[in-house]
């Protein structure tokens, strides 16, 4: 751990050494100015510092177009691809649900929206359209304030070598305004670390107050800056990190007794009883003031009930987690075949109802009398709206009364718990048991355009080249978009016409002749001409799976010097040995990226030397070993 450390450390100040100086708009010459590193340099060490040192999974940048994110535009920060966990409406069941120490560099576009730089591009040094962010994370309480400033402080100095007595730090000195009082834990934590105190200085929110938007996660933040001047003069500071506390919600990181005390009629002096046990002051005024702008905008902004789509908040999630309730088993939605005579059969589907929400989100023990509600059942056939596809229709009838129908618009999912929006002509109660049948017409029709979406990338991958890739989709029985991106290029081949490439077939075939080729040991190393990542992947699953203990790692070449590169580790030799390390210390040789598990990983680089990135992936996997 520490070698790795020290030596992304040690060639981030080679890199120092030899790069031009770091010159800005009007700056005049300071001799005693470090020289900028190449990004490469400054990101390689941030990520082995915390992954190395801190213990942190490494996790792959998120598309800059957000997916599932109607409130952005662009991602415009490192938080973005993590608000599910902020919010608690992550899915119990995903990866991200397990997170709790990760590192990232998330590549942002800021070119609108809460967070725009475009007024001050090109006025310093600081404001850029387009950068990535690198950030480190705790979730679930892992660890907080005091580890995150000395994690910060370490790096900083000891890694990045930057001399303690250029750095300033700000924190949030409170808002009087908002009922909020200055982070003085933040404060004293710096002055620990041997900050003077006349270098850490206390600001408002608008500096030291972080927020996504008018609603979401928000809280006091911290920064780190860095004096251009080093003494001589007046200070010219540049923010080089921001530590976020997320201890909020954007007017709820109010509105959250707004809640409490229209909707679950519990009284306000009860509520600010409640706040002041957890040391937090109830903004009487701007309740007043906010209630008056909530009742405005809904009276200014009504729209008909028909087209508000029915959701799970992240209060009604909490009060389900609270109860106890998993989530909905969706897998009965798979419970279909083809019959002899080529048509699809799907089948129904028996539940519970779990809970019952009315049209306001409130929940509610029955429902009845042609009202539109929400209904959580235990288990569901019903495909939710996801991955660009529009969700099924259908109905549902309570087994104690089959000749009732409950037409069911649509489905969606929201932490792991599927909502079905439907109409209730006579009485349902929580409890009841009900039979659910999909329209089988509109699901077949969404399969076809499913199926459509993936002929159509393909086709367009043959058309225009493997640089096309999908970037969104949205599809029902009625139209089908595909978003792609492309680059429409003429190249001259360098490939050589005696590889062929290795369709996914031959998988099997070909992990046997790399069997045969290597001696029986813990660990393979080898090239093999592959078509795409996936092939590779299934050659190397298919390699460990006829040899359990052996460790692989293949790498393909491919037109224009790009490598493709996927690794599995034995089960016994994790977790010292982790397939992400290892395939990210080749793929960072290459100057490219890789993701993955503990077991299974993938990346891309470019190198006219394969021998050397060989040679690097034995090494990192021998020292490992």
């Amino acid at each position: 751990m520490a070698a790795s450390v020290a030596a992304a450390a040690g060639q981030l100040r080679r890199a120092l050494g030899r790069s031009p100086s770091w010159r800005g708009p009007g700056h005049r010459p300071l001799s005693s100015e470090p020289h900028p590193a190449p990004a490469k340099a400054v990101r390689d060490a941030f990520l082995s510092f915390f992954r190395d040192r801190h213990g942190h999974r490494l996790v792959p940048s998120a598309s800059v177009r957000p997916r599932g994110d109607p409130s952005l535009l662009f991602v415009n920060a490192g938080m973005n691809q993590f608000k599910p966990i902020f919010l608690g409406t992550v899915d119990p069941r995903s990866e991200m649900a397990g997170f709790r120490r990760v590192a990232n560099s998330q590549k942002c576009v800021r070119a609108g929206g809460h967070h725009n730089d475009l007024e001050d591009v090109g006025r310093d040094l600081s404001h850029h359209t387009f950068f990535e962010m690198l950030g480190n994370w705790a979730f679930g309480g892992d660890y907080f304030k005091e580890e995150a400033c000395s994690m910060a402080w370490e790096l900083l100095t000891q890694v990045y070598g930057i001399p303690e007595d250029r750095l300033w730090v700000s924190y949030f000195g409170g808002d009087p305004k908002a009922g909020l009082g200055p982070d003085l834990e933040s404060r004293d934590i710096w002055l620990s670390l041997g900050v003077p105190a006349s270098r850490v200085l206390a600001f408002g929110p608008q500096e030291n107050f972080w927020e996504m938007g008018n609603t979401g996660p928000c809280g006091p933040c911290t920064e780190i800056h860095y004096d251009l001047a080093a003494g001589v003069g007046p200070p010219q500071l540049v923010e080089l990190w921001n530590l976020v506390f997320m201890q909020h919600n954007s007017q709820s990181e109010v509105a959250w007794s707004l809640s409490l005390s229209g909707n679950l009629g519990l009284p306000l002096d009860l509520v600010e009883l409640m706040l002041e046990e957890k040391g937090v002051r109830l903004d009487s005024a701007g309740l007043e003031r906010l209630a008056q702008e909530e009742a405005q905008h809904r009276a200014q902004h009504a729209e008909p009930v028909q087209e508000r789509a029915l959701q799970l908040d992240v209060h009604a999630l909490a009060e389900l987690k609270q109860q106890g309730l998993p989530p909905t088993d969706d897998s009965p939605k798979y419970n279909y075949f083809l019959r002899p005579s080529g048509g699809y059969e799907f089948g129904t589907c028996e539940a519970q109802v779990l809970q019952l929400y009315a049209e306001d989100g409130a929940a509610v023990a029955s429902v009845g009398g042609g009202q539109r509600c929400g209904i959580l059942l235990d288990r569901t056939n019903f495909y939710a709206e996801q991955g660009g596809q529009a969700s099924d229709r259908g109905y549902l009838v309570p087994v104690e009364q089959q000749d009732v129908l409950f037409p069911v618009a649509g489905a969606r999912v929201c932490g792991g718990f599927v909502l079905h929006e439907a109409v209730a002509p006579e009485c349902l109660k929580v409890g009841d048991q009900v039979q659910l049948h999909v329209d089988e017409a509109w699901r077949l029709g969404c399969m076809e355009k499913h199926t459509a979406t993936h002929l159509l990338n393909w086709a367009l991958r043959e058309v225009l080249g493997p640089g096309t890739e999908q970037r969104g989709s949205h599809l029902n029985p009625e139209r089908l978009r595909l978003d792609v991106a492309t680059q429409v290029r003429a190249v001259q081949s360098r490939v050589d016409s005696g590889a062929a490439l290795l369709p996914a077939p031959q998988a099997t075939q070909k992990a046997q002749e790399l069997l045969a080729r290597h001696k029986p040991g813990p660990l393979i190393v080898d090239t093999v001409p592959a078509e795409s990542l996936s092939v590779l992947a299934k050659v190397v699953r298919q390699l460990c799976e006829q040899a359990p203990r052996t460790s692989a790692l293949l790498l393909s070449p491919q037109p224009l010097g790009k490598v493709l590169c996927a690794c599995q580790v034995a089960q016994g030799a994790t977790p010292t040995f982790t397939a992400e390390a290892w395939a990210l210390a080749v793929c960072s040789h290459m100057g490219g990226k890789a993701w993955g598990s503990q077991v299974v990983a993938q990346g891309t680089g470019s190198t006219a030397d394969l021998d050397t990135a060989l040679s690097t992936a034995r090494a990192y996997a021998l020292r490992q070993l």
